[in-house]
């Protein structure tokens, strides 16, 4: 008998169940009505791409917005597939190059954050709940649509992940560190700031660009190492992801230039693959004016 929370999602847990070549092929239709028919926050990309890479020609930026629609379109049928993915197909097309550098980290006392952003398919970062041999976190801002929300936190949690509520995150990651566990968890630090309190300015996509610095500082209080998840996709639903050390948890540093560092490794993976970075989202909502 099916439980009420899998009443409840079953729409679209039916659709998951699709084969991917089914899921892609939603996905060449979708790409068409985003990017043409609804012309899905269009401006917005346009706009985005256009400050970024101020020295293309139009062409060149024409290219860049519909690569970026064919990627987005990919990436929600993507996550639709999270929910029924099996872990062993997952890992075949979400493939980490180097996760015995984390472990060392853990296996030596050490906690890790990953300072990660919108870039890729970071929901299917899910299976590194079973990847590592120690308890895995991810925070997560709530959707403002109560049914999405809870759809999204399933997934997330499908392989072990625990998510977290980034309200309170400093303070279980702190209770947790006091009792003497060594966990991994998961960071986003390309949001627009609501406000221009407590940011760091730096000059990102030729834009001064304001970053919280509540993941860095949080990562100097607890004395955990620090990488970035550089993502390459491969192929059509394949990837690699390898991990870059922003900081070893160590060496004297200030908030400011671990957002620096941050800030350059994902400046570097959008030049490098521009198509795979969330370009829909308004991210220069402030200036420092």
């Amino acid at each position: 008998m099916l439980t009420m929370q899998r009443l409840k999602y079953f729409p679209l847990q039916a659709l998951s169940t699709l084969p991917l070549t089914v899921l892609y092929w939603f996905s060449s239709v979708l790409y068409y009505l985003l990017c043409y028919v609804l012309q899905y926050r269009k401006k917005v990309v346009m706009k985005n791409l256009i400050r970024s890479f101020p020295d293309d020609t139009p062409h060149q930026i024409a290219h860049k917005c519909k690569a970026f629609y064919r990627h987005f379109a990919d990436l929600l049928m993507e996550s639709l597939k999270g929910s029924s993915i099996s872990y062993d197909s997952l890992s075949k097309r979400f493939q980490y190059l180097n996760p015995g550098i984390l472990e060392q980290d853990l296996q030596v006392g050490r906690s890790v954050i990953l300072y990660t952003a919108h870039i890729g398919n970071w929901e299917w970062f899910s299976g590194l709940g079973r990847t590592m041999t120690f308890p895995v976190y991810t925070l997560y801002l709530p959707l403002s649509n109560p049914y999405f929300d809870g759809w999204m936190k399933k997934n997330r949690e499908r392989f072990g992940i625990h998510a977290l509520s980034a309200s309170k995150a400093f303070r279980f990651l702190l209770k947790k560190d006091q009792a003497g566990e060594k966990n991994l968890s998961f960071y986003i630090g390309d949001q627009s700031p609501p406000n221009t309190d407590h940011v760091y300015w730096t000059l990102f996509l030729n834009q001064r660009t304001a970053f919280l610095t509540g993941t860095a500082n949080m990562a100097l209080s607890l004395g955990v190492s620090v990488y970035f998840p550089q993502v390459t996709k491969v192929r059509r639903g394949y990837y690699q992801i390898k991990f870059l050390q922003l900081w070893n948890g160590q060496t004297s540093i200030g908030p400011e230039e671990l957002v620096e560092r941050y800030a350059r490794a994902l400046e570097n993976a959008i030049i490098g693959s521009p198509e795979l970075w969330l370009w829909s989202h308004n991210r220069w909502k402030h200036s420092p004016e």
